[in-house]
């Protein structure tokens, strides 16, 4: 039922982003912090890579590439944003921590109000 309000992508949607992405769990790559929305007709994936620190940024560039390209051929009207994280980062693990924790946000398609509010303004 399509109404006002953003909603996740439908179970099948989210199951065929997530294959795509299964697809590139090697070599030390993971993901994080998975987000879908469908607004009317318009689908929106976003997720975080994590490589591995020594890889260049060529090699991670064309990784993202390949990433988007692969969840296009599946989904092709869905639009893909893409972030690269070095997993040997202690701040990456930490917030794939506290992503792990809000799961229940991410499946539901609901905003984390953590994540949705402006910037803190000094006192």
């Amino acid at each position: 039922t399509a109404g006002l309000m953003d909603a996740a992508l439908s179970p099948e949607d989210q199951a065929v982003v997530r294959k795509s992405l299964q697809e590139h769990v090697r070599d030390g790559v993971s993901f994080h912090a998975l987000r879908t929305r469908q607004s009317g007709a318009h689908k929106f994936v976003s997720v975080h890579a994590m490589v591995p620190g020594d890889w260049t940024a060529r090699r991670s560039h064309q990784l993202l590439k390949r990433i988007e390209s692969d969840i296009h051929q599946s989904l092709p009207e869905v639009t893909v944003l893409t972030h690269l994280e070095p997993l040997d980062e202690p701040v990456a693990g930490a917030e794939q921590a506290s992503t792990e924790e809000r799961r229940p946000g991410v499946e539901t398609g609901q905003p984390n109000p953590e994540e949705t509010k402006g910037p803190s303004k000094p006192s």
